[in-house]
């Protein structure tokens, strides 16, 4: 499910133009705690530090994964 999720979030990034320079885990760890929602709402901040985080891992496994099967290529 979280997979899904880091899929979807990532192309909508991509369909929107904002991904072209950035890395998924720089959107995320600077642009999502400085929106207008968790300003606002400030004891939303470790609900969003746990999400990030557990997204942020699947990022970082997928792209472990796809490196070493890339390595076996060679």
């Amino acid at each position: 499910m979280d997979e899904v999720r880091v899929e979807r979030l990532i192309q909508k990034y991509k369909d929107s133009g904002e991904l072209v320079s950035e890395d998924p885990a720089l959107v995320m760890l600077k642009k999502w705690p400085a929106s207008k929602q968790y300003q606002d709402n400030s004891d939303r901040l470790p609900g969003l530090e746990k999400l990030v985080c557990k997204l942020l891992l699947i990022c970082f496994i997928e792209y472990y994964l796809n490196r070493e099967s890339q390595l076996e290529e060679i």
